[in-house]
């Protein structure tokens, strides 16, 4: 699975007659264009109601984005995790220049507020393309107002002012010029200015660190790229599917343990104290998956011998994503008290573990007394369990059923049709030829934007087949590549299930027809697709090989490190520049790489763990640094990585013993490339 922050990505467009109009994208309560020029215009965002979707909530700590952001009647609360992290809104929209304001209405002691630049365009190189025009709160009534660039050893001040005697309890203005050639900033006393390169255009976003910032009120008057305008639509229909896939994955999957209640409930309620059972209403009110778990965590572990603590907190992981805790929370509850919802809930986190056996026994055993509201819940999961086991005729036939049976469960007729659309896919037409590793196909795209595609992927497959000597001449399996990403959710939500947490693609080891599949979305341009590609395919092949038991982090790390390699003007492919996915997260790469234990848990997580949301980012991109040492240095680097891949006991123990020096070795050689 491919991690995609849904930043901003500068893709190859469409014809500029097939345009959408910006007020399409942004809405008119939100861009008011010129007239004759629907490039140019004002845009503004109030903070106050509700943060738009076309704003990319960012945020550097392990926790999910939209705990760092409260909309509230006075603006939009940004807040960092803690000195040197951060937490960004980025406006998905490509600029060629750019005049505005954003009132800044509080700012905690320490921390700072940013406009965050980055140039537009793949010549973009790290020393040119990035900067930080930012607000830092140094003391009660004092800061400085500071120009950084990015530099090849992180970001270098350029320019600064300082704030003496500003009353930080007043909104203030902060004032933003950009253009091609020159950045100005000022707020309050101070100004600064210094010049840039961002002659093919840049994004902009609002960015928070080291503490708490309440901000409102942007408006900028401002001429929009050309090329981001041109696939602006398709990238917000795909923010807009990825919003149903989440929903799909945590409410619709679960709607019906979530509305269920255990039998002797209340006698367990009675245990709580006062303050325990008013963290129970907060939680189960919240939104806010990760902290209703860790609110329900906190009771649990108080009152380990009630089914009820135990239960709420299992499903509460569930929603969370996190399957490990909530299968070993709603097996206690179930070894306290048999209840059929502590079964359902347990059977959904079985197959999340991919334990498809245990799965099958807890469905079966949870059919007798089971509520007749929930009846429609075991058939979408029973369905699910077929699909994941490859029955995709079955699981199509059992889905159809209940859907004409329970009509009013609305998750039932999304996961029909993704069924039929897995049996059969609509609308695509299949390759003549064999593509990419010899797989077959399909494909809404036209024609010759599928050659061009396809001819794209030509020097990874060598690279994939160099790494993997033993794969067959064709392999067996399917790629289908969507126009939209509502194709693509239809495609991918059955056998997907809660893992379908991006909109760029994925593999799965039972697809279409029940085979191997890599399902992808253009949604987000040409270049993003094929780094997608790119990974997924590692993972075929990787699947292709019988009796491969690769570890997580060597598939994974090989996974982006292939998919970051970039083709130069000559045809080479190189790889060096840190993959998009870790821009915002080098310097906690680097401390990672200090700490062996980090490692040591990364390198030795199993499916489960390695894919826990807390850990998840920061595994990939330790498992990304590890591959990409062995795999750009000495020959006996190489060696050493092949052996690694091929299963080799004696390499891995190796890798383990000196994974203290190793550590070490990589870090010197990122910082000595320049990659982070």
């Amino acid at each position: 699975m491919r991690i995609v922050m849904l930043s901003l990505l500068l893709v190859t467009p469409a014809l500029l007659a097939q345009s959408p109009a910006p007020v399409d994208f942004f809405g008119p309560e939100h861009f008011a264009a010129i007239k004759d020029e629907p490039r140019q215009g004002a845009l503004t965002v109030s903070f106050v109601s509700e943060i738009p979707p076309f704003l990319d909530l960012n945020n550097s700590d392990p926790l999910p984005a939209s705990s760092r952001f409260e909309v509230t009647q006075t603006g939009l609360v940004l807040t960092a995790a803690g000195k040197g992290q951060s937490c960004e809104a980025e406006l998905d929209a490509g600029f060629v220049r750019a005049l505005g304001t954003l009132s800044i209405v509080e700012l905690d002691l320490g921390a700072s507020v940013a406009f965050h630049l980055r140039a537009l365009g793949t010549e973009a190189t790290a020393t040119t393309s990035e900067y930080l025009l930012l607000v830092a709160r140094e003391g009660a009534d004092s800061g400085r107002l500071r120009m950084l660039t990015r530099t090849r050893n992180g970001f270098s001040e350029t320019a600064s002012a300082r704030l003496e005697d500003h009353d930080f309890s007043v909104a203030t203005n902060f004032s933003l010029t950009a253009g091609a050639d020159k950045i100005e900033a000022s707020f309050g006393s101070a100004s600064v200015h210094g010049a840039a390169r961002l002659k093919a255009g840049f994004t902009l976003a609002l960015a928070a660190s080291d503490g708490r910032c309440r901000i409102r009120d942007l408006q900028l008057q401002c001429e929009l790229h050309p090329l981001w305008w041109q696939d602006a639509l398709a990238r917000l229909e795909a923010r807009r599917a990825l919003a149903r896939l989440k929903e799909y994955t945590t409410q619709a999957l679960l709607s019906g343990v979530c509305r269920g209640t255990l039998k002797d409930e209340a006698e367990d309620l009675r245990a709580y104290q006062a303050a325990q059972q008013q963290a129970r209403r907060e939680a189960l009110q919240s939104q806010d998956f990760a902290r209703r778990f860790s609110l329900l965590r906190e009771i649990a572990a108080a009152h380990p011998k009630l089914a009820l603590a135990q239960h709420e907190a299992g499903v509460a992981a569930l929603l969370a994503g996190f399957s490990r805790p909530a299968r070993e929370a709603l097996s206690t509850a179930l070894a306290l008290r048999a209840d059929p919802l502590t079964r359902l809930a347990l059977a959904e986190a079985c197959l999340r573990q991919r334990d498809f056996d245990a799965a099958g026994r807890h469905l079966e055993l949870v059919r007798n007394g089971l509520d007749e509201a929930l009846l429609a819940d075991l058939a979408l999961l029973n369905a699910r369990l077929a699909a994941a086991r490859g029955h995709m005729a079955q699981a199509a036939r059992d889905l159809a059923a209940a859907h004409s049976r329970w009509p009013e469960h609305g998750a039932l007729g999304a996961f029909a049709a993704s069924a039929e659309e897995l049996a059969s896919p609509a609308d695509m037409t299949r390759l003549s030829r064999p593509g990419p590793l010899g797989l077959t196909v399909v494909s809404d795209l036209h024609e010759a934007a599928l050659d061009k595609l396809l001819s794209r992927l030509g020097p990874y497959m060598d690279r994939i087949r160099h790494w993997l000597p033993g794969l067959a001449k064709e392999l067996e399996g399917t790629i289908a590549v969507y126009a939209t990403p509502t194709g693509y959710l239809r495609a991918a939500l059955l056998v997907a299930g809660e893992s379908l947490d991006n909109v760029a693609g994925m593999f799965l080891p039972l697809g279409i027809g029940g085979g191997p599949s890599v399902v992808a979305c253009r949604a987000f341009g040409e270049d993003e697709l094929v780094r997608t590609l790119v990974h997924e395919l590692w993972h075929l092949a990787v699947h292709s090989l019988k009796g491969n038991s690769m570890a997580p982090w060597l598939n994974e790390g090989m996974a982006v490190y292939l998919s970051a390699g970039q083709i130069d003007k000559d045809g080479t492919l190189r790889f060096g520049r840190l993959p998009s996915e870790f821009s915002r997260m080098a310097e906690e790469l680097m401390d990672a790489l200090k700490d062996p234990q980090a490692a040591r848990r990364a390198l030795g997580a199993g499916l489960d763990s390695f894919y826990s949301p807390d850990v998840q980012r920061m595994n990939y991109a330790l498992a990304w640094a590890l591959v990409w040492y062995h795999g750009e240095h000495s020959v006996a680097q190489e060696k050493f990585l092949r052996g690694l891949l091929a299963g080799d006991a004696a390499t891995l123990g190796q890798l383990q013993e000196g994974l203290h020096e190793l550590l070490t070795a990589a870090a010197k050689a990122l910082k000595e490339r320049k990659l982070a």
